[in-house]
């Protein structure tokens, strides 16, 4: 049973990752990209997930050196009881960040 829960989030953080990849990338080939650029490929990677393209679910910073980094921010919904009650206050943050 708890199985499942964890699975599902290893998955999940699987596709965040791809999402934030997609979004660094698009942060650091495009010239001055808007942010709604960036959040547009970071949801278009991750169509199965609910990731809205707004500031509290994407992050963008430029360090400088023509890097970008990406933070994905994501809820976890878990399906067991068991989970959802051991995580209490709501959907447990899935962070995910790539440059």
């Amino acid at each position: 049973m708890f199985g499942r829960d964890f699975s599902r989030v290893m998955h999940d953080r699987l596709i965040l990752l791809d999402a934030a990849r997609a979004g660094a990338l698009t942060a650091a080939t495009i010239p001055n990209p808007s942010f709604a650029t960036v959040a547009a490929a970071v949801v278009a990677e991750a169509p199965d997930l609910p990731i809205a393209g707004d500031a509290g679910h994407v992050q963008v910073r430029y360090p400088g050196d023509g890097k970008a980094v990406v933070l994905v921010n994501y809820g976890f919904q878990a399906i067991t009881p068991p989970v959802a009650r051991t995580w209490g206050r709501g959907p447990p943050a899935v962070p995910v960040s790539a440059t």
